[in-house]
């Protein structure tokens, strides 16, 4: 004898139509994260010696001002002044 379960067999029919309705979207996403990914190595390998420069010039600062941790600066343009994580301005 065979037992048979409707609500079963419908749970099963219904989670593959899910599958199947979520797999289009998922492709789609893939593609536009893939075009993304590659935009940003392009523009990272446009600008890779400008932030080289800016690190550098950065450590330099830090080692001039005799500071033995990292800053975090944060510009703000209606102040015409940097505002590092201490709250210190710097003109």
């Amino acid at each position: 004898m065979v037992f048979q379960q409707p609500e079963i067999e419908l749970s099963q029919r219904l989670m593959e139509a899910a599958r199947n309705r979520l797999a289009e979207p998922e492709l789609e996403y893939g593609i536009q994260k893939s075009k993304v990914d590659s935009v940003r190595s392009k523009l990272f390998a446009a600008l890779r010696t400008t932030y080289q420069e800016r690190d550098r010039l950065r450590l330099l600062v830090q080692f001039r001002e005799g500071s033995t941790r990292p800053r975090v600066w944060i510009f703000a343009p209606t102040l015409k002044s940097c505002v590092c994580c201490v709250g210190q301005g710097h003109s």
